[in-house]
């Protein structure tokens, strides 16, 4: 390509819905739950603005157990 071709619209094609549907259902597939699991982690970290390699602490301030009384 020479400069004075200009922009070639055709390398950035994604494709119909349909294709890239079938191509993600594809690659999901391919990988294990665990590598699922670790990408699901890193989006919901994202989306938190948590770091995902070093989660805040639980905060059992907030949550409680208690003991029921035996009837």
């Amino acid at each position: 390509m020479t400069p004075n071709d200009g922009f070639d619209r055709t390398s950035f094609f994604a494709g119909t819905h349909e294709n890239l549907r079938k191509h993600q259902l594809q690659q999901m597939q391919e990988e294990t739950v665990q590598q699922r699991m670790h990408g699901f982690w890193k989006l919901t970290c994202r989306v938190y603005g948590i770091d995902h390699n070093n989660p805040p602490p639980f905060d059992r301030t907030i949550f409680s157990m208690r003991k029921h009384a035996l009837q």
